[in-house]
């Protein structure tokens, strides 16, 4: 079963008794095909933002149900055929997996790694200057003559 969300708009001519009937009967379409509810948002009264069907309000309803993925298409056949329902949109939700917490974990101010390693103190290596080490290539370079 994949997680689904619906969001519909029905026509501003109905009452709220027909909406409330409505969104009943949508939710029996869901049952009918093994769906399972997840969430009913209540209807609102929204003016639109573009005129949908020569109306420019409507009542909003959103919801949440999960249903096979191959029943998916006779739960849209239904919408379409009902008359009150000017404008309909079905989204497919993934659901966020609760990430575990992560527990026990050192903190540290720096977020570079100390010197120490395993309990074990490392030594810095000392900072050389630049004549020493001219000096000791010119004792390699001796060394190599001589041989």
């Amino acid at each position: 079963m994949k997680h689904y969300e619906l969001t519909y708009i029905i026509s501003p001519e109905t009452t709220e008794e027909e909406v409330k009937n409505l969104g009943e009967k949508i939710n029996r379409f869901i049952l009918e095909e093994n769906g399972k509810i997840e969430k009913i948002s209540a209807p609102l009264r929204k003016k639109l933002g573009y005129p949908v069907n020569k109306k420019e309000s409507g009542f909003l309803t959103t919801l949440r149900f999960s249903l096979a993925p191959e029943k998916l298409a006779t739960l849209k056949k239904k919408l379409k055929k009902e008359a009150k329902i000017i404008r309909h949109l079905i989204l497919i939700k993934k659901i966020k997996k609760e990430i575990p917490e992560r527990k026990n974990l050192p903190i540290t101010k720096s977020p570079f790694p100390t010197l120490e390693k395993n309990g074990e103190k490392r030594i810095k290596p000392k900072k050389v200057e630049l004549k020493d080490i001219d000096k000791k290539i010119e004792e390699i370079l001796k060394n190599n003559e001589s041989q």
